[in-house]
């Protein structure tokens, strides 16, 4: 590794997401990962709005992850002081709001990057 180089610790979904848009700038980066594998078998799903899908357009990985995506038509929110319920319609919504598997992202963004980044079974 070089003086110039760039260290990222963790390779979550922040930490692959910063490693690919340094790869694109040309920047040198490397991400160390104390377990010894992705960790992608954590956490059910997760649900994507506007900004995100944006900002996975310039990672060049959105529509790779639209295809596993499953549109969200509306949302519901329960109160957990008083058990109020409020539901708001998603459709014809300024953008799309997605839900995908945790895993396809966190697969989708290592996939993305040259396979020599991450180095896994790495204490910080």
């Amino acid at each position: 590794m070089d003086d110039d180089d760039v260290v990222i610790i963790g390779a979550g979904i922040c930490g692959l997401a910063t490693a690919i848009a340094l790869h694109k700038k040309g920047i040198k980066c490397v991400v160390m990962e104390m377990s010894e594998s992705l960790r992608n078998v954590t956490g059910a799903a997760i649900g994507i709005r506007p900004n995100g899908w944006r900002a996975l357009d310039q990672l060049g990985v959105a529509e790779i992850l639209r295809r596993a995506a499953i549109p969200l038509k509306r949302e519901r929110d329960i109160s957990l002081d008083g058990g109020r319920k409020t539901e708001i319609s998603l459709i014809n919504w300024d953008g799309e709001t997605r839900c995908l598997r945790r895993r396809d992202l966190i697969d989708t963004l290592y996939a993305a990057l040259p396979p020599t980044t991450i180095k896994f079974g790495q204490a910080t």
